[in-house]
């Protein structure tokens, strides 16, 4: 069974034309295990991009966030690998539900620790379109609907065996 460990974070990066960006961030995470599939939850309300006006916005025109709380990344586990020392650089296929819509998606992940815990990154981009989200314009100018969504955390692996 993995564990989240200490602080974990979900970042994802909007952009739109002329040099328009802007980053949200939770870290309003679960990790959990069950029949082999790690799920990795995220409380959408919780994400904040430092404007409290367009949290609110995003939250609750786009995002949705009282019909539809939760993002789920499930992974089966027997897809990632595990560092053990040496570092991991690999690719992932999951199950995304956003917006009460789920779709497969491609990660990409890096990897490094010890048999007991690893440091991962992992990202993956999606389009907002195909979760049926609402493209965000203001003042006319409109967010791609491309996002990048990359998450960090320490896992620890409690099926390892300890002597005792």
């Amino acid at each position: 069974m993995l564990t989240s460990q200490g602080v974990a974070r979900v970042i994802f990066m909007a952009r739109g034309p002329v040099g328009l960006s802007f980053v949200g961030k939770s870290d309003q995470i679960l990790l959990t295990e069950k029949d082999g599939v790690l799920v990795i939850c995220v409380r959408l309300d919780s994400l904040s991009t430092g404007i409290s006006f367009r949290d609110n916005h995003m939250r609750d025109r786009h995002l949705e966030t009282e019909k539809y709380p939760l993002a789920t990344l499930e992974v089966e586990k027997s897809q990632l690998q595990w560092p053990n020392a040496v570092p991991v650089s690999a690719k992932a296929k999951g199950k995304l539900t956003l917006h009460g819509v789920t779709r497969a998606v491609n990660i990409t992940y890096h990897a490094h620790g010890t048999d007991k815990l690893a440091f991962i990154e992992g990202s993956m981009h999606i389009n907002m379109k195909i979760f049926k989200i609402e493209t965000p314009v203001h003042l006319g100018m409109s967010v791609r609907p491309g996002i990048e969504i990359s998450i960090k955390m320490a896992v620890a692996d409690m099926c390892v065996t300890r002597e005792i």
